[in-house]
């Protein structure tokens, strides 16, 4: 990932103060090192910053905290190398939490972060969430603005590579909030340039770019190569889908020296790889193989398996254009492997439809369909629309292929809208491409015709000329079998010469054959035309290339020389002075048409030769000029056709205006929202828009809380609006399965595997195939039983009890626990790599009393459940009854209270207004001690929440004093679990410290 700037140089070297004097020397020449290291880094000579702190390390009597700030300082070089594995090492000795605990508050937090940043530039990216957690924490209780800052903005990388969106979204927009308190600049950039990431892979690119351009400007003054070489970056990856292909090769080669100054070889090779991408659209092959090859070598030193994979798959690409298909195959089955290792979705399925494309031009259509198959598979359960709808635009040609036409025109009917809706200029070049193809399959020509001629418009406006010479290739066919023999050479002609100029060999021998046979055949005859039809045609042309101007005017263009044969068209535009400049110019040189500009000026046109049109008025004067006027081409024919380019220009003149009126208020969450969820908290608001964000996500999310605030409620509402809905639920509680059995209910067994197996049994994890699986109460998991878990958890395997091998399941798993399991880790009963794949995204479920607004709420809720399920009517809870279940701190939580409820439902006759004497007598007495309990007077009035927190949070502190920090004994004394304590320290914001002694 990229990383944060100087993360590591915040520290002062205040740590030599106390040195021994004998050592007050070797601390100057550690301190002199340091300065040293640090100006290195900061001139991004991060080589002689390893040296320099490498060489530092090696003085004798450093302290905890100066080795800390030497090896964060390592820790971040390697990541701006790309050398995350040897991060990672450097740091390796604080995973033990007694070397943490032995550094300052601030330097903990610090260390946590680059042990997080590091991690996440391998594939252990739910580890390093859980340390990018705990920095924020001790950031947050430390209460330091840079230091919480730098833990969202490495969270929100983490959140955005895991395909959490919303998460990621969340963490960087909480760094704008105060934007500049810290002073970073640079910090602030990069939180904006993810927040354009974001954007961009939400399909938002004017909202993308919008926060690339606030990056730059956040940057200010600063030179900071590396966000300003990511930023433009991103820019040519926008311009790349957009079909802008010239564009992104300028702004890759712009972002180039930025990065090279930067010096991070991984940013850099991923730069080349994407440049390569776009020379290939732009036919440049041979510069696009060098490119490729390069990025390719750089990829595979610095560990970039990522890149490495997509290098591969441009290449294979290539190859397969070229028409070298076992080359060509052999680099696409190494990418698919390292993108299946590396669980990349978006680059899976994009390298399967580079498969399947390959497949047909070798002629492989099944094998070509199931490669589309499977990358529509995996854009499903990503959620990912624009790969969605590329990989049924792929599964259409292939229906074409093997003759099943009928198939293709059932799909395109239901992906055309979609399509439509997205409307990237890739997307709708190649529905175009395949509507023609199937038109053509069924024997539609006039149809067909304007789809491809929309089609090459499109790909001259890309300059993607290999597509342009495909869509030539089909124009030719649909030509012949409309018996235009003519204008067929002439396409195929076209087609040949760029192929020829490409060597795309599997292509071109198909064009050369299609001439072949056409030669043959070919006989000049004048073929009457019906004229309406013509008009028809070309004026459909024009209205379905609205959707972009450049489209639009290069439809016009075309129509105007290959179908009616006049030249030179040009289009001038009107400068502030009244000249007139070509910006577009057709069937002629740059200097003819600054002389036709010129002529124009002047009002100087022949009109018998000629003709000129106005085409905008208001923001953007425009001229065209449509030379050599012949007799067979009407004036109103020309008239009609101008007309409607104009609106067309008009429809695409300006953004549409926002309408001045107010949008509708958006409402606020129902109670009901979630299914059996009834809330009204801020607190649980916060976690049912968690739940609502994860609807198109997979991944594991672990629920925390104490028993009975409604866990299993909430992962049943993660299910129900997820995409694994139609599929099974499966719970299963780890605590109340006996220790013997739980291996095979949980797994599985074959018959025979074990006394009183008789029959196969598919176990838990089997039945919630395609679904489900919530593991309740995971802490009381057996400690034997872990690593299987993990296993299924890292690879999806399941080796049932019996059999020799295991196999691939697909289900999500939703975990709930109320105990601590980092407490567990630490005593060495809970695996801890089993942690980090649990933890990765947590909600806590906060206690009945610590939303006490929700009490009346429940209690409403269940009343009525229970009065309808009693049949009984007019049941009421009395004001004084009301106000003691708001006092009562119910230690069970809302199942507590829904018991109580029933009860009194149970108890109560009907027309009844229940009254306290009808509460259990341990909620009526500790509720009635609460309310009469006097209080010490206080300067200001407060509320009784806030005069029992701050008497629970001395007392706390209290106890922490006369223990010198120790939190088992703290515990003890005031009676609570440890986990229970942790909790309360978090809820007060207690930093604990422990005292020498």
């Amino acid at each position: 990932m990229p990383p944060d700037r100087g993360t590591s140089g915040f520290m002062e070297d205040s740590t030599f103060d106390s040195a021994p004097p004998g050592t007050r020397h070797r601390a100057a020449n550690w301190s002199k090192l340091l300065s040293q290291a640090r100006t290195a880094f900061l001139h991004h000579s991060y080589e002689e910053t390893l040296a320099h702190c490498q060489t530092a390390l090696q003085a004798t009597h450093l302290r905890p905290d100066s080795e800390a700030i030497l090896r964060c300082l390592m820790a971040e070089a390697f990541e701006c190398l790309a050398r995350f594995t040897e991060a990672v090492q450097t740091l390796a000795l604080y995973e033990e939490d007694l070397k943490r605990e032995k550094l300052s508050p601030a330097l903990q937090s610090q260390v946590c972060l680059r042990l997080g940043s590091a991690y996440g530039g391998t594939t252990e990216i739910p580890k390093a969430v859980a340390y990018a957690k705990q920095a924020l924490a001790l950031a947050i209780r430390h209460n330091d603005a840079l230091a919480i800052s730098r833990s969202h903005l490495v969270l929100g990388t983490l959140y955005r590579r895991l395909g959490e969106l919303w998460f990621a979204r969340d963490h960087l927009a909480k760094i704008l909030k105060e934007p500049l308190r810290h002073g970073d600049r640079s910090l602030l950039a990069q939180a904006y340039n993810g927040l354009g990431i974001l954007s961009f892979l939400e399909g938002e690119f004017a909202e993308a770019k919008q926060a690339f351009g606030q990056a730059i400007e956040a940057l200010g003054p600063i030179d900071d190569p590396l966000v300003r070489g990511s930023v433009d970056v991103n820019l040519a990856t926008i311009a790349t889908l957009q079909g802008q292909m010239r564009e992104s090769v300028t702004l890759f080669e712009s972002a180039l020296p930025h990065l090279q100054r930067a010096r991070n070889p991984r940013l850099i090779v991923n730069a080349y790889s994407n440049l390569g991408y776009s020379l290939l659209r732009l036919g440049e092959m041979k510069r696009a193989a060098e490119v490729l090859q390069n990025s390719l070598v750089q990829a595979r030193v610095c560990e970039a398996i990522l890149i490495e994979a997509s290098t591969l798959e441009t290449l294979g690409e290539l190859h397969f254009m070229q028409g070298n298909f076992s080359e060509a195959e052999q680099l696409l089955a190494q990418s698919l492997s390292h993108l299946k290792e590396i669980q990349a979705g978006f680059n899976h399925a994009m390298a399967l439809l580079t498969a399947g494309r390959g497949a047909l031009l070798a002629g492989e259509a099944q094998q070509a369909a199931t490669a589309f198959r499977e990358s529509l598979e995996i854009c499903d359960h990503m959620g990912d629309p624009r790969g969605r709808a590329s990989a049924q635009l792929y599964l259409i040609e292939a229906h074409l292929a093997l003759k099943d036409v009928s198939a293709a025109q059932q799909l395109l009917s239901k992906i055309t809208p979609e399509v439509e809706r997205i409307n990237t200029i890739n997307l709708m070049g190649h529905l175009r491409e395949v509507s023609g193809m199937v038109a053509l399959a069924s024997n539609q020509e006039s149809t067909a015709l304007r789809f491809f001629n929309q089609a090459i418009s499109i790909r001259e406006v890309m300059g993607d000329r290999y597509r342009q010479a495909v869509n030539c290739y089909y124009l030719g066919l649909t030509y012949v079998q409309q018996q235009e023999l003519i204008a067929a050479e002439k396409s195929f002609a076209h087609a040949h010469t760029i192929l020829t100029e490409l060597q795309a060999q599997p292509m071109l021998k198909r064009v050369e054959e299609a001439r072949q046979q056409l030669a043959i055949n070919i006989i000049h005859q004048e073929r009457a035309t019906d004229n309406s039809e013509q008009i028809i045609a070309m004026l459909s042309r024009l209205i379905e290339a609205e959707f972009s101007r450049e489209v639009l005017l290069h439809e016009l263009f075309r129509l105007l020389h290959e179908e009616l044969g006049l030249a030179p068209i040009v289009l001038l535009q009107e400068q502030p002075n009244h000249s007139l400049l070509p910006v577009m110019y057709y069937a002629c040189n740059q200097e003819q048409a600054l002389a036709l500009a010129q002529t124009v000026a002047r009002q100087e046109v022949n009109l018998q030769t000629a003709r000129v049109y106005r085409l905008l008025e208001r923001s953007e004067p425009l001229w065209l000029y449509v030379g050599n006027k012949q007799p067979s081409v009407p004036d109103s024919l020309l008239d009609l056709l101008i007309k409607q380019l104009q609106i067309g220009l008009k429809h695409n003149e300006s953004p549409a205006k926002v309408s001045q009126t107010a949008p509708p208020p958006v409402p606020e969450l129902h109670p009901l929202l979630l299914p059996g969820m009834v809330y009204c908290s801020p607190a649980m608001k916060k976690v049912v828009e968690q739940v609502l964000s994860l609807r198109s996500s997979d991944i594991t999310v672990l629920i925390t809380g104490e028993t009975g605030t409604g866990k299993e409620l909430v992962a049943r509402a993660i299910h129900a609006f997820s995409k694994r809905a139609a599929h099974p639920f499966i719970p299963f509680n780890c605590a109340a399965a006996p220790r013997e059995l739980i291996e095979s209910q949980l797994f599985g067994h074959r018959r025979g595997a074990f006394t009183g197996a008789t029959a196969d049994f598919s176990g838990m994890i089997g039945a919630a195939e395609k679904g489900t699986l919530f593991l309740d109460e995971i802490g009381e998991l057996a400690r034997e039983m872990q690593p299987k878990l993990l296993r299924f958890l890292q690879n999806g395997e399941v080796q049932r009890i019996g059999e020799t091998a295991p196999h691939v399941v697909d289900v999500r798993v939703l975990a709930a626990t109320n105990r601590d399991l980092e407490e567990m880790v630490i005593e060495g009963t809970f695996r801890a790599d089993l942690f980090y794949r649990l933890n990765v995204i947590q909600f806590y479920l906060p206690s009945l009393r610590e939303r006490r607004e929700e009490v009346p709420l429940l209690a409403e809720h269940f009343l009525a459940r229970y009065t309808t399920q009693t049949e009984k009517k007019e049941i009421s809870l009395s004001a004084d009854v009301m106000s003691l279940l708001k006092q009562y701190d119910w230690p069970g939580n809302a199942r507590q209270l829904e018991n109580e409820i029933q009860r009194l439902v149970a108890l109560a006759s009907d027309g009844t207004k229940i009254t306290p004497e009808l509460l259990s007598p341990h909620i009526r007495n500790q509720a009635k001690i609460r309310l009469v309990t006097p209080l010490a007077p206080k300067p200001t009035q407060t509320t009784l929440a806030e005069a029992v927190a701050e008497t629970e949070r001395q007392l706390i502190s209290n106890a922490f004093a006369s223990h010198k920090g120790n939190i088992t004994k703290v515990a003890a004394e005031l009676g609570v679990s440890r986990y229970g304590l942790r909790k309360m320290l978090r809820r007060h914001q207690i930093l604990p410290q422990r005292q020498a002694g």
